[in-house]
């Protein structure tokens, strides 16, 4: 007679533990994604950033941390409530002088670009550079920051 409850609870751990790897899978999945889609990995082609970036330097790029929300349109399905101004607004925080940037080219060949902000076009901006990976003598955090101008020669 207790051979019954022996195998119901057997199975009632088989299932939990069933159930507990297909959430853990899912999870990781649903990390991986959300991971992949704010953290991007580019490569500096050419000297124009030099020396702060070396040609061939791997960068990983945070693609969220200059995202926008339209407050205005928000405002409109939310009764009583005024976002006031400005009606778009960044999550995070905006562009800054300094940071090292990814953006779209604009004419010619279609390939990304890696500069720091000087004063440049927000809608061209992919992502705020982020850390340095590759190679392993430039491992470490991306140099943002305003630059400082030496003296004249």
């Amino acid at each position: 007679m207790e051979v019954a409850p022996a195998m119901a609870a057997s199975r009632h751990r088989t299932s939990t533990l069933l159930r507990e790897l297909v959430e853990t899978g899912l999870l990781a999945i649903l990390v991986f994604l959300s991971v992949r889609a704010s953290v991007q990995h580019y490569r500096v082609e050419g000297l124009s950033m030099d020396p702060t970036l070396e040609d061939g330097e791997f960068l990983l790029v945070n693609s969220l941390v200059y995202s926008e929300v339209d407050l205005e349109k928000v405002g409109k399905w939310v009764p009583f409530w005024d976002p006031g101004e400005p009606g778009v607004r960044h999550v995070f925080h905006g562009p800054e002088r300094g940071d090292i940037v990814i953006l779209h080219q604009r004419v010619g060949v279609e390939r990304d670009l890696v500069k720091r902000i000087i004063g440049i076009p927000e809608k061209d901006i992919v992502g705020k550079a982020m850390a340095s990976w590759w190679p392993r003598s430039a491992w470490g955090l991306a140099p943002n920051e305003e630059p400082v101008l030496g003296a004249a020669p």
